[in-house]
């Protein structure tokens, strides 16, 4: 063999009494680095050059806080509107008809608070005739505030209803009402009139009973009958025909029986509880809705994330190790829980159901831990929207001397369908883009 520089390591192999290189100082340096200059510099151009699968924060991760921020501007804007949307609608008083000053809505906050650490620190108890020396709205105000709240509460779970029924069902357009759930409520309404008279509207109690018992029951009807045509498995496509079939029967069954039956007097108490034309804020009824928002909301906030598989077909739910059955019956009881808790509250406004989710989608996206936030804020400033178009129109009408009740299902037609109308329209000219 010729000796070179591939062979000298290998020429002469090691005796007893030597041994290997044991450091790259002992190898020859042209095998160790590049013999020249260029090669050198090219080794430590390469060795200082960015390696893209080890870097932590590449493309992905920069569009991925590009999102997040995103989304975060978005919700902290309709926080804001709605803060401020429910700044706007304490001035407008609960059932006065009175517009009152920002300077009062201070007052009876600051009286609020005083008289609240009085009676916790010392028993005090202030007499309502001093109150309303010092602030003549305090007790309007007040109640405005609850109501405003009831309108937050109620509109994030109405908007997060719809977002559960139209995942479930793959429809962008269902809504609960489309199972009976709203005319089951309407029934529970009819039948609380029916035994009590003129004083239903004064039996908070039992209206919650009556409601749950009638939307309760219309939806065991659908579920049972869809599962009689899927022979024992619920079948979307089925259910939703059925609870379609089955809510416009209980519909007419009602409309029949309140105009044919009722007369006159019955049918305006009927009419005030169904329509929600004065909204109740009493102990009962705060505690009921916290109870409500409780049940529903907080398990769908803990599964948000599971729930974005909901959409998924069954086989692709199963493959992603989802019990699809488990899933849908959890999404459709808080669904459904949240809609009696709301229309029982606030009346008719299946609109805002259909709307807020559809909104949400357009700017926050299909994933669902997104679609929750936003559509909670969405239906809240809908709802709250509603509220303060009802109450501005009854006080403008009652300074002409026209005494009217405006419903807020009304209001929500009209706050939603125009902004409805123009989310499409915002849709087609981004497709023909």
């Amino acid at each position: 063999m010729r000796a070179g520089k591939s062979s000298r390591l290998y020429a002469d192999p090691p005796t007893a009494g030597s041994s290997m290189p044991k450091s790259r100082a002992a190898l020859p340096s042209d095998l160790v680095e590049p013999s020249s200059a260029p090669a050198r510099k090219a080794r430590d151009a390469g060795s200082s050059a960015p390696n893209p699968s080890s870097q932590p924060h590449g493309v992905d991760s920069q569009l991925k806080r590009a999102d997040r921020r995103s989304y975060k501007r978005k919700c902290l804007i309709l926080l804001a509107a709605l803060l401020v949307l429910c700044a706007v609608s304490l001035p407008l008083g609960a059932s006065t008809k009175a517009l009152y000053g920002f300077d009062q809505v201070l007052l009876a906050f600051r009286l609020w608070v005083q008289t609240t650490f009085d009676a916790i620190a010392s028993g005090a108890q202030h007499s309502s005739r001093d109150l309303l020396e010092i602030c003549p709205g305090y007790y309007q105000i007040l109640a405005r505030f609850a109501i405003t709240g009831i309108g937050v509460a109620c509109g994030a779970m109405i908007a997060l209803s719809g977002a559960l029924y139209q995942m479930v069902f793959r429809n962008p357009i269902a809504a609960p009402t489309m199972l009976g759930v709203g005319n089951g409520i309407t029934l529970g309404v009819v039948v609380l009139v029916v035994v009590f008279g003129a004083a239903a509207p004064y039996m908070v109690g039992m209206r919650y009973l009556f409601c749950y018992i009638g939307a309760i029951a219309v939806l065991a009807i659908v579920v049972a009958l869809a599962m009689a045509l899927g022979r024992g498995h619920v079948v979307v496509v089925d259910m939703l025909l059925v609870g379609t079939v089955v809510s416009a029967l209980v519909g007419q069954i009602v409309i029949f029986y309140a105009y044919s039956v009722f007369d006159e007097d019955t049918w305006a108490v009927f009419n005030a509880i169904n329509e929600m034309l004065d909204v109740s804020t009493e102990p009962l009824s705060l505690v009921v809705l916290a109870i409500s928002f409780a049940v529903s909301v907080v398990p769908v906030l803990l599964l948000r994330f599971k729930l974005n598989v909901v959409a998924f077909d069954e086989a692709d739910m199963r493959l992603s190790g989802v019990d699809p059955t488990r899933l849908r019956f959890i999404a459709l009881a808080c669904g459904t829980v949240m809609i009696i808790s709301a229309q029982v509250q606030l009346g008719t406004i299946a609109m805002v159901a259909l709307v807020a989710p559809y909104v949400a989608r357009s700017v926050f996206g299909a994933e669902f831990t997104k679609q929750f936030w936003g559509a909670a804020l969405i239906g809240a400033l809908l709802v709250v929207a509603c509220n303060d178009v009802t109450a501005l129109a009854e006080i403008l009408v009652y300074s002409h001397d026209i005494y009217l009740d405006f419903p807020i299902g009304l209001a929500a037609n009209i706050v939603c369908l125009p902004l409805f109308a123009w989310v499409i329209a915002a849709q087609n000219r981004a497709w023909e883009q």
